[in-house]
């Protein structure tokens, strides 16, 4: 019998997909930990992460290529699958450009917009390949190998929309509740983009943005008082109904999605 990781991956996926994507996750948060007892610099300190997470991205889509049963991975650019990509995640780029216009009409009101200089340097590389790394790991991995057992179905497919969407919120327990609940249903609009177009691509790029733009708006850290701390039960209350509209919009287009198969025999996102 052969025992190898490919041969296990082909018999297994979404068994050892999970198991090897807990692995990958377990290796990341510690390393955490130890690039901030190594430096007292925020760019340096953020710049190895991007490193980091690059190299397990990588390890990623070699798994997701073997998950399969290919010879690789491809991203798809066609205008078709770009276009599904988009059309499923277009409120989600509501958040971005709110987000970005809060933070740079703030900066210029309060003389602070140079601050914008060192952040950019730093985050667009590091947000970029956090959003390559988490795409591929909950939606490439995770979800591709569930897909081809359940995406053929509208029930399959809900369950593997809202089962990828607990994981990518449960991964940010660090950061309270809140980001638990926010990622939770943000993980709803990623995964029914993807369930909906089979396009990685789009989605790692819309999550990039969403990071920088959340970067973004925490204006304190270019030493400016944040305006939504005076008024944070509307701010709230408006991002609330944000989600819900999120979560909403995803579930139809989970619904309308294609069979999953059928949608990666025509779009060619694997190869």
């Amino acid at each position: 019998m052969d025992y190898t990781l490919k041969e296990m991956l082909k018999k297994r996926p979404v068994v050892y997909s999970v198991a090897l994507t807990l692995v990958i996750v377990a290796v990341l948060f510690p390393s955490a930990f130890f690039r901030s007892a190594f430096t007292d610099s925020w760019a340096q300190s953020m710049i190895a992460d991007g490193v980091i997470r690059l190299l397990l991205g990588l390890a990623s889509m070699y798994i997701l290529g073997i998950i399969i049963g290919k010879s690789g991975f491809k991203f798809s650019f066609s205008s078709k699958g770009s276009k599904k990509a988009l059309a499923a995640s277009g409120v989600m780029f509501i958040y971005v450009f709110a987000a970005m216009a809060f933070a740079i009409t703030t900066l210029m009101n309060t003389g602070s917009i140079h601050g914008l200089g060192e952040f950019f340097a730093v985050m667009i590389p590091r947000d970029f390949v956090n959003g390559f790394f988490e795409e591929i790991i909950i939606r490439g991995v995770l979800m591709t190998a569930a897909l081809y057992y359940f995406g053929d179905t509208v029930k399959g497919r809900l369950i593997v929309v809202f089962a990828a969407a607990a994981v990518f919120g449960l991964l940010h327990f660090t950061g309270g509740l809140f980001s638990i609940i926010t990622t939770f249903a943000l993980g709803i609009g990623f995964a029914a983009a993807y369930a909906h177009s089979a396009n990685i691509l789009v989605i790692s790029v819309l999550h990039a943005l969403i990071n920088l733009a959340s970067g973004m708006m925490q204006v304190h850290r270019f030493g400016v008082e944040n305006p939504l701390e005076n008024n944070l039960s509307v701010f709230l209350a408006i991002f609330g109904v944000y989600l819900v509209v999120v979560v909403i919009t995803g579930v139809i287009f989970t619904i309308k999605a294609q069979p999953f198969s059928e949608q990666l025999e025509k779009s060619e996102v694997l190869r």
